[in-house]
C-alpha cells in the first residue's frame, strides 16, 4: 500500500485555520487553496459532534468526513497527496489582500 503523505504547503498564503472554541468540541474554520472555507467540528466522539452541531442549527445529514485530501479529489477533483505542492492562485491571494467593505 502506498504511503500517504501530506502535500508541502509552500505559500506566503498557506491554508489557515482559525480556532472558535478552546472546549470541546472544537471549531474550526479551514481556509485551504480552492476550497472554500468550512467547518470543522472535532469532539471525542460522535455523540459531542452531532450536539455541536445540532447547537449551531447544521444539518448533520450533510456533514463531510475524512481528510482534507478526500475533500479536494470530490470537490476540486484534484489529488492532492500526488502534487508536490499545494499553492493558493494568485487571484485568492489577491481576494484575501483586499480590504473588506
Amino acid at each position: 500500500m502506498p504511503s500517504r503523505r501530506s502535500p508541502e504547503l509552500s505559500s506566503p498564503a498557506r491554508s489557515s485555520r482559525t480556532t472558535a472554541s478552546t472546549a470541546e468540541p472544537g471549531f474550526d474554520f479551514d481556509t485551504w487553496p480552492d476550497l472554500l472555507t468550512f467547518l470543522e467540528i472535532e469532539g471525542p466522539d460522535e455523540a459531542s459532534v452531532r450536539q455541536a452541531a445540532a447547537l449551531l442549527d447544521l444539518d448533520y445529514s450533510e456533514a463531510r468526513f475524512g481528510s482534507v485530501d478526500e475533500i479536494y479529489k470530490s470537490e476540486a477533483s484534484r489529488d492532492i497527496l500526488a502534487e508536490p505542492t499545494l499553492l493558493f492562485s494568485e487571484a485568492e491571494k489577491q481576494k484575501d489582500a483586499s480590504p473588506t467593505a
